[in-house]
């Protein structure tokens, strides 16, 4: 079997709180009486999931944990397509099991590429459904009042939950003018043709973006109500997942990223880059 790269063990405490983390994620995400599996490495209380059902990866035939990690990219797909097959409608990784993302490139990839990631926070988990790419759920720029008026209340608890009190934060939304309140965090909203106005360029995007990032914004939150908007611009998308870190991701509420320059990219990456050197030798 493949040798695993392993994070750092947390403490008790501190795993203790992202298990928790990883339940309340859960429930905003997941729909109950779903089935998740969930690569949980034989902990019991990573799959009492609070009206979902949590199934482990890998497991026996009987559902038990199988009591070792995949031999190998196949063989990571292959457990999870076994799942799949039973009846799991979700797949969950913990923080804790985020290097099967980098040991086995290939299972990463068959993700990305054949399922949706409803969810994901570095710092706690992310969260796949098991379906075929499904089709757009609509736009939600479309949304009457009282279910914008819920996605705000929604996106106003992952801010809460995700960043510092008192981060900038450039908010992009369509008519939620009540999103740049964000509980003591200082927000401006970014750029938005008004009605019937021609669409900006992207590089145009790009250079405000930069911009305001030099005069002190930290974050980029962008609602559900201007996702088709990015969609419709692939130099800025290319542009964000390139030079910027996907911080948070709720497929049915908001994205947002950490605005960092290319220099602290760099570092990022080279940080990342001795943190899995020092897995692989340790």
């Amino acid at each position: 079997m493949a040798t695993a790269m392993q994070a750092p063990p947390l403490s008790r405490d501190e795993y203790g709180r992202l298990v928790g983390r990883i339940h309340e994620l859960v429930e905003d995400t997941v729909p109950a009486g779903a089935i998740v599996a969930v690569v949980s490495r034989g902990d019991a209380d990573l799959v009492e999931l609070n009206g979902r059902e949590g199934w482990h990866v890998p497991q026996t035939d009987s559902g038990l944990y199988a009591g070792h990690h995949p031999a190998d990219s196949a063989d990571a797909m292959s457990n999870v397509e076994a799942v799949r097959r039973k009846g799991a409608g979700f797949l969950l990784v913990p923080r804790t099991a985020f290097w099967w993302f980098e040991h086995y490139r290939g299972f990463k990839s068959h993700l990305d590429r054949r399922y949706r990631r409803e969810a994901y926070d570095p710092d706690i988990c992310a969260v796949y459904s098991l379906s075929d790419q499904p089709s757009d759920d609509g736009d939600a720029s479309d949304l009457g009042p009282l279910r914008r008026q819920e996605l705000t209340r929604q996106i106003r608890d992952v801010v809460t939950a995700t960043l510092p009190g008192d981060a900038t934060v450039l908010v992009w939304a369509h008519a939620q003018h009540s999103l740049l309140e964000l509980a003591g965090r200082r927000t401006e909203p970014f750029t938005q043709p008004a009605e019937g106005s021609p669409a900006i360029p992207d590089e145009d995007v790009i250079e405000e973006l930069v911009a305001r990032r030099r005069a002190g914004a930290e974050f980029l939150l962008v609602s559900a109500t201007a996702f088709s908007w990015l969609d419709q611009r692939p130099r800025l998308k290319r542009h964000l997942e390139q030079d910027h870190r996907l911080a948070v991701e709720q497929r049915h509420l908001c994205r947002i990223y950490e605005l960092v320059d290319n220099v602290q990219a760099s570092e990022a990456a080279g940080r990342t880059a001795s943190i899995l050197g020092w897995l692989r030798s340790a």
